[in-house]
């Protein structure tokens, strides 16, 4: 698996391969915009917090962010509509 790690601040980005199934079990079934501790990749990454802002499942789907609730949205998003009507 590859990560593509960066820090906007900087510009800096570094994409690292990992192999190992036990470091990447830190970021599996993980949402986006989740923030990770990334002391499970090793050493050097001792300390750092990482934040997962997208990626692809084994078949190339991308990830989505979506609303925890779907149905609390959708009925939001009916009053907004018929509030608007009105």
């Amino acid at each position: 698996m590859k990560l593509n790690t960066s820090f906007p601040a900087t510009g800096c980005q570094k994409l690292i391969q990992v192999h190992n199934e036990r470091k990447l079990r830190t970021f599996c079934e993980k949402r986006m915009a989740t923030e990770v501790a990334a002391d499970a990749l090793g050493e050097e990454w001792k300390g750092y917090v990482v934040r997962i802002s997208g990626g692809n499942d084994k078949q190339g789907f991308p990830m989505k962010q979506e609303p925890a609730e779907f149905v609390s949205f959708s009925v939001s998003l009916k009053k907004m509509m018929y509030a608007s009507m009105l």
